[in-house]
């Protein structure tokens, strides 16, 4: 642990001697952005984000994910789909975000590369789900379990940037699908199953 955090203190120190000046250092970013982690899942948040140098920022999200349901996408429209069919939850996610340096660079836009580490922290919920017995789905049984409360969040990407607005697109890794399962699976192991992936959008401004 000390080793990391001397790792830590060391980049910030050292990055802020490497930038290259192409534009002002502006301290404050505030982003959106729009995931679909999983086929069934979509989930969005603002992030405000401390950058401590080009490259280096902490900050603090505020967002909402929610389940489609059974019936897909649209299942979040209707009314008629039952809680425990469309689970959504509010979150608060602290996090420190990376910039690479450009790697390329115009007088309209410049290219680097973003990752961001998140915690998200959400409010912990009871699930009931139905398995069946036969083929005939005549023969059933009820199983509820309690949902986790935090879970990790990993996002990376493509950045363009034009001067003070910033657009991503990338790839997000998320293990809230096995939070949302913890006590129903909580004798397996985390694997592939367990885990949310796929599009990122972000949309920021430095200031």
């Amino acid at each position: 642990m000390k080793r990391f955090i001397l790792i830590i203190v060391c980049i910030t120190l050292f990055l802020p001697l490497k930038a290259q000046n192409d534009f002002e250092i502006t301290n404050h970013e505030i982003s959106l952005s729009l995931e679909i982690p999983d086929e069934d899942l979509f989930m969005i948040y603002a992030n405000y984000n401390y950058m401590f140098c080009d490259y280096l920022g902490a900050g603090c999200a505020i967002g909402y994910w929610s389940e489609f349901g059974n019936d897909g996408l649209i299942s979040f429209f209707s009314n008629e789909s039952d809680d425990n069919d469309k689970l959504s939850r509010l979150f608060i996610m602290p996090g420190i975000k990376l910039y690479t340096p450009y790697f390329i660079k115009t007088n309209q836009v410049k290219f680097n590369i973003f990752s961001e580490v998140g915690y998200m922290i959400n409010r912990k919920f009871t699930r009931t789900i139905v398995a069946y017995k036969d083929e005939e789905f005549m023969e059933k049984e009820y199983f509820s379990f309690t949902g986790g409360r935090t879970s990790l969040h990993f996002t990376s990407g493509l950045n363009i940037k034009f001067e003070t607005v910033g657009l991503g697109l990338g790839y997000s890794y998320s293990t809230l699908e096995y939070t949302k399962n913890v006590d129903f699976s909580r004798e397996n192991p985390l694997y592939r199953k367990n885990i949310n992936g796929l599009l990122y959008l972000m949309l920021s401004i430095r200031f």
